[in-house]
């Protein structure tokens, strides 16, 4: 291992696990190889475009079939003994966890193992294990049968309030289009239980219905933080999420005007935000999960009461993780520190507020898609005003710009590829189009 970190101590090798080219995955790249860490990928599937860091190098391998055959080559020895293991996306940070102790005789593992990992990612029990704490979250309702279904639908108030529903991830998602793990549930009881029934047929079991907490995009709070072994933070900083693909329903019916929370695209921006409620409460909830690792947990104030309320948790590292490197809490190497210093990290928690990231292709994709509508052009372009306070970006690195430039010309490629589908399409005769498979 060629590299030191900055107390000296010998640097390890890091196994990054799930190389398709996402902000997170190249955030953990930059961020150990800028700490002179050896870096190795290993994926399943070859990307459609691979983002190639230099400070990946050649370290990448592509192990086709499943994750399950990756498993087995790192259980065989596919990485050096002692190395950290970091999953970049949810089936390898479920493939590390159900598998945590095998692997804990050769590698460092920086998730929890099952049973504590389960209690953040089952939406039910981390509702629960919050309540537990004192933290307030959305009503719930999971039927465990067909009848247990009628009776839940049967008691939801339409009239006044929105519900989504939920699968947990190693499950299958709810939303197959998207394949998103979040989806409306509908506007009418009916919609709903269709709903509901579709997930059932699909995936054999029954969605979590959730109510929709009332409020507008900017009243999300993301608290991302790493916990040491012992459950305590390390590093830990609050955002205020600003999601640019804007779909505000037609609320009339309260006059309430809710933004619908998980359907309004992908975070594209971005700012750190100083929140003590919600530090305080996402620390003790992981404390009571007992979790260990790279978390984010989402809250969102309740425009009507103000009420901070728990959304979800995504215990791994996510999207904006970039940000923390911009702020001084670098994630990545807080979590190699955290799983392998002899001793604790002291806790750092302070940065400054209104740093922000952004993703440069999705934002100006958002404004172009949005062009008819004025009032979300003029939101989007708000942003632009503040553009000044962006100091960490999606893939955008003038000392790694690789990823940033196979990613813009990857997105290109794509938009280039529908027109030509959507031309192709227009010009076929309306009696071939229905039938041209």
């Amino acid at each position: 291992m060629s590299g030191s970190m900055k107390d000296g101590r010998q640097a390890r090798t890091a196994v990054i696990l799930g190389l398709v080219p996402h902000p997170r995955s190249v955030a953990v790249i930059r961020s150990l190889g800028r700490a002179g860490i050896d870096l190795v990928g290993f994926d399943h599937e070859e990307p459609t475009h691979r983002s190639r860091s230099r400070y990946l190098k050649a370290g990448a391998r592509h192990i086709e079939e499943s994750p399950d055959a990756v498993l087995r080559a790192l259980l065989e020895g596919a990485a050096e003994p002692g190395s950290v293991l970091i999953p970049t996306s949810d089936e390898y940070l479920l493939l590390l966890s159900r598998n945590h102790q095998r692997l804990s005789e050769r590698y460092v593992v920086t998730c929890p193992p099952w049973p504590v990992l389960e209690n953040v990612m089952n939406i039910v029990r981390c509702y629960d294990l919050a309540r537990a704490c004192g933290i307030a979250t959305p009503d719930y309702f999971q039927a465990k049968s067909a009848r247990d279904l009628d009776a839940i639908v049967r008691s939801l108030d339409c009239a006044q309030h929105d519900y989504i529903v939920r699968t947990m991830p190693g499950c299958g998602p709810a939303n197959p289009h998207n394949n998103r793990f979040t989806r409306v549930a509908g506007t009418t009881r009916e919609s709903i239980r269709e709903t509901c029934d579709e997930v059932h047929a699909r995936l054999g079991i029954f969605p979590t219905i959730v109510e929709v907490v009332p409020g507008e995009a900017d009243s999300c709070l993301g608290v991302s933080l790493v916990a040491d072994r012992n459950s305590e933070p390390v590093v830990a900083y609050c955002v205020r999420r600003l999601r640019l693909y804007t779909y505000v329903r037609d609320m009339c019916r309260t006059g309430r005007g809710m933004s619908h929370p998980y359907e309004l695209g992908s975070l594209v921006y971005c700012e750190s935000h100083h929140d003590p409620e919600a530090m305080d409460k996402a620390f003790a909830l992981v404390k009571a999960a007992r979790y260990s690792g790279p978390i984010t947990v989402e809250f969102r104030r309740n425009v009507v009461d103000g009420r901070l309320v728990l959304i979800k948790c995504d215990p791994r590292v996510v999207r904006a993780t970039s940000l923390s490197t911009a702020l001084g809490l670098d994630v990545p190497q807080a979590l190699v520190d955290a799983f392998t210093a002899t001793v604790p990290p002291a806790a750092r928690t302070r940065y400054r507020e209104g740093v922000g990231w952004l993703w440069i292709t999705q934002y100006a994709e958002a404004i172009w898609n949005n062009r008819e509508d004025v009032a979300v052009r003029r939101e989007l372009l708000r942003l632009f005003s503040v553009i000044w306070r962006v100091r960490a970006f999606a893939f955008l690195s003038l000392t790694d710009p690789l990823p940033f430039v196979t990613h813009l010309a990857w997105r290109v490629r794509q938009r280039l590829a529908m027109r030509r589908r959507v031309h192709r399409a227009g010009a076929l005769p309306a009696a071939t189009a229905g039938n041209s498979g």
